[in-house]
């Protein structure tokens, strides 16, 4: 009986653990790109939070029913011309756009200051190659010195 009731107390306390673990990874996982998406709202950026697909989902399913992906995006400009960045979610990360031409600006002449987001820059790379919005470092210098002309423009 002893045995039975150890057994008994050991496995609750192992669903316990892993119920707990789960619950704190879907904090985790949903909160921490929920918190940057108000986050940026508060600074004026337009958007919102969706968890699981979320932005690419959304677009895809736009692109499918009225045959452009960036609907939503001329939808947001057209509504309030004066929109600095459109923010949102995918999956665990919050993704940024930026729209006015002084905030590309300065992301494009000071990537130091800004973290890009490998998922994207690893599929950029598959189509462009290394190119100034999503290359890092040496990389981005040299594209960028080929590039000076148009960016500073």
């Amino acid at each position: 009986m002893f045995i039975i009731s150890a057994i008994l107390s050991l496995l609750t306390t192992l669903l316990f653990g892993v119920f707990t673990a789960a619950a704190l990874a879907s904090i985790w996982f949903f909160g921490k790109p929920y918190l940057l998406v108000q986050h940026y709202k508060k600074q004026g950026a337009t958007g919102y939070f969706k968890p699981f697909g979320g932005f690419f989902v959304d677009r895809m399913k736009e692109a499918r029913q009225k045959g452009d992906f960036f609907k939503y995006f001329k939808d947001v400009i057209r509504v309030n011309p004066d929109t600095k960045a459109i923010v949102s979610s995918a999956g665990n990360k919050s993704l940024l756009f930026l729209v006015q031409p002084d905030l590309i600006k300065e992301f494009l002449n000071q990537p130091q200051l800004y973290r890009k987001a490998k998922f994207i820059s690893g599929v950029e790379g598959l189509f462009e190659g290394q190119g100034i919005l999503f290359s890092e470092g040496d990389q981005w210098k040299k594209t960028k010195k080929i590039n000076h002309r148009r960016i500073s423009e």
